[in-house]
């Protein structure tokens, strides 16, 4: 659960997972509820229009209401441990940003992604900086790229159905992720094992995006992290592949 490509799945790792499900041991529960999660995640990221190979008549509405299914039946109640909460509410953001890929977003669509944002935002900035050392390389992915996409609902809703509101917690989450992330690179747990460069890499993609300044949100840059869209095929760019190589780990 430490990488960031795709599952490689098998039968055999069915039987696995419904084995750990029974065990009522705290840790094996929370490794079934993550790869659980991270197959409905992935069935977002390797569906329409993200894959090449699909068929592409198949609308992106369809495929987020289908996917938001399956998810809530995961959720029936509530998760005790905010890691698997925040890999929960990022696939939840994730899926509804899937439907953003229209040419012209519904404005629920919109309202849904603001509120899956605002859900992982709410659960993740509650960590304090000093335990940023500790999340697994997956899980500093998708605060970049929660993070990163504020930019673009801002730029979709200073050009379209404005609201002043919400823009202004988009940039408020993106500034204090940005601040936590500087903050981590200078706690003494991250120094210590090496990884203050990687946080200060992190915030510093950041800062080359301009902050959170609405009027650069209305022209994002190109991140690395294929902001027109969900992150297509997980491909990160070579900042991201840096920072995976400072962390030791690599496809």
């Amino acid at each position: 659960m430490r990488r960031t490509d795709r599952l490689l799945w098998t039968p055999y790792l069915g039987i696995c997972l419904e084995d750990l499900s029974t065990t009522n041991v705290s840790r094996d529960l929370t490794l079934v509820s993550m790869v659980k999660t991270r197959q409905v995640l992935e069935r977002a990221f390797y569906s329409p229009p993200s894959s090449h190979t699909s068929a592409p008549e198949i609308p992106a509405d369809f495929v987020a209401a289908m996917l938001h299914t399956e998810l809530d039946k995961l959720c029936a109640s509530p998760a005790e441990n905010p890691i698997i909460s925040c890999h929960i509410t990022y696939a939840s953001f994730a899926i509804s940003e899937f439907a953003l890929t229209l040419a012209s977003p519904d404005p629920q669509h919109l309202h849904k992604t603001y509120q899956a944002l605002e859900s992982y935002f709410k659960i993740f900035l509650a960590f304090q900086p000093n335990k940023y050392h500790g999340f697994t390389l997956a899980e500093l992915y998708q605060l970049m790229h929660a993070t990163l996409s504020t930019r673009k609902l801002v730029s979709q809703l200073t050009t379209g159905a404005y609201d002043e509101r919400c823009v202004g917690r988009l940039e408020s989450w993106y500034q204090q992720a940005r601040n936590n992330l500087k903050d981590a690179s200078t706690c003494p747990g991250a120094k210590a094992d090496g990884r203050a460069a990687v946080f200060g890499k992190l915030a510093g993609m950041l800062e080359t995006f301009g902050g959170g300044e609405i009027e650069a949100s209305r022209h994002p840059a190109d991140d690395g992290f294929n902001m027109g869209g969900i992150a297509s095929d997980m491909v990160p760019g070579e900042d991201w592949l840096e920072v995976m190589d400072q962390f030791g780990w690599t496809f």
